[in-house]
């Protein structure tokens, strides 16, 4: 259902579309990789991420060495662990359990990183590091962070709160 302001009759005003000026364009500095627990059990079995064709525009902005956090959706809700992206491929071959079982490549897109800091699987749930105080919006997949401040206080959450060992 889509429910539309009642018009009064008088026009309604212009909206000229807005253009981003490639001065005011900020890389990502970071990324937050996404996703829920039982995806995370398989990606870090060869420390690596996939996207969706979808993802592709945000996957091409990865660079070797950005930091990457890995978050874990419900019902863990946190941080479980924190990494350096070592080189971004496109594969054409099943990784993840439900390429394998349908034989078709669902996220060729992958990210592989060296693990800094993780989590032991089995304290994931009582060790996360809950961010949500932090004011982010972040979706599943990948999520770009272009501001230095905010990557400050990740990196501060992962490091000096001696969470994740």
């Amino acid at each position: 259902m889509i429910i539309r302001p009642k018009t009064t009759g008088a026009p309604a005003p212009k909206i000229e579309p807005s253009q981003t000026l490639l001065e005011s364009y900020q890389p990502a500095i970071c990324w937050i990789l996404s996703g829920n627990p039982s995806n995370w059990k398989v990606a870090l079995r060869r420390n690596i991420w996939g996207l969706k064709p979808k993802h592709r525009s945000l996957w091409q902005q990865v660079k070797e060495g950005d930091p990457v956090f890995l978050y874990a959706t419900r019902p863990i809700s946190g941080l479980i662990g924190f990494g350096k992206t070592t080189r971004i491929m496109e594969e054409d071959r099943p990784f993840w359990p439900d390429e394998v079982e349908s034989g078709e490549v669902k996220y060729p897109y992958r990210i592989e990183f060296k693990p800094m800091r993780i989590l032991d699987e089995l304290n994931w749930k009582a060790r996360r590091i809950p961010i949500g105080h932090l004011g982010l919006i972040y979706f599943k997949a990948i999520n770009p962070i272009v501001d230095k401040e905010l990557m400050e206080k990740l990196l501060h959450e992962v490091t000096n709160r001696n969470k994740i060992a």
